[in-house]
């Protein structure tokens, strides 16, 4: 049995020649939010845990494809898994956008078992309380979440993310994750803008 903890490593793609012409997409962004730091809490995890015996085998994968079409590097994977795989996939955690909105969300797959949820969900809030980091009540996981092909599929789903409370940012959908704008999700416009965060992180 396993618990498959994922991040996507690919940012922002080009969604136009306006957007090729203006240099956004590609190897000329740095994509600090979405997802390098999904992508280094996810090594930083993997390494912590490397000689800390587990109860289930914790398997560590970095996608792509979730910039183009909503998450075709998981529905790739989700389409080599084999049957047993997949039965044996007791969660699938997904790492992404950590860092720009004001609190963390832990965001449980629609068919996610509420018993799941509970173990999983439940108890990150709780610990994230315990560590005083401010937390979303609850979250809707948005259809473009890697993890949503896991979560079609049946397979349990801990989606986190970082997102905007609705009463500090009015005209947003409440708890929706931060509008992602590819020009400023840099080093530098992060650290000017929410100094010390992305550590803190």
């Amino acid at each position: 049995q396993q618990i498959i903890v994922m991040a996507h490593f690919d940012t922002y793609a080009p969604q136009s020649d306006a957007d090729v012409d203006n240099n956004l997409g590609g190897l000329t962004l740095q994509g600090v939010d979405d997802n390098a730091a999904g992508v280094g809490v996810m090594l930083e995890l993997a390494e912590r845990l490397k000689d800390v015996p587990t109860r289930y085998g914790v398997r560590f994968i970095a996608t792509s494809g979730e910039e183009e079409e909503g998450g075709m590097g998981a529905e790739n994977l989700l389409k080599r898994m084999s049957a047993i795989e997949k039965k044996q996939t007791l969660l699938v955690i997904n790492l992404s956008h950590l860092v720009a909105g004001d609190k963390l969300a832990f965001i449980s797959g629609k068919n996610t078992p509420a018993a799941v949820r509970q173990l999983t969900r439940d108890s990150a809030v709780k610990l994230a309380h315990r560590f005083g980091i401010p937390v979303a009540a609850n979250s809707v996981l948005p259809a473009d979440n890697d993890a949503a092909a896991f979560d079609k599929a049946g397979i349990p789903v801990l989606a986190v993310a970082a997102v905007n409370d609705a009463t500090r940012h009015r005209g947003r959908h409440a708890l929706a994750p931060v509008a992602h704008n590819a020009r400023e999700d840099n080093l530098q416009y992060l650290d000017q803008t929410l100094p010390g965060r992305i550590n803190k992180r």
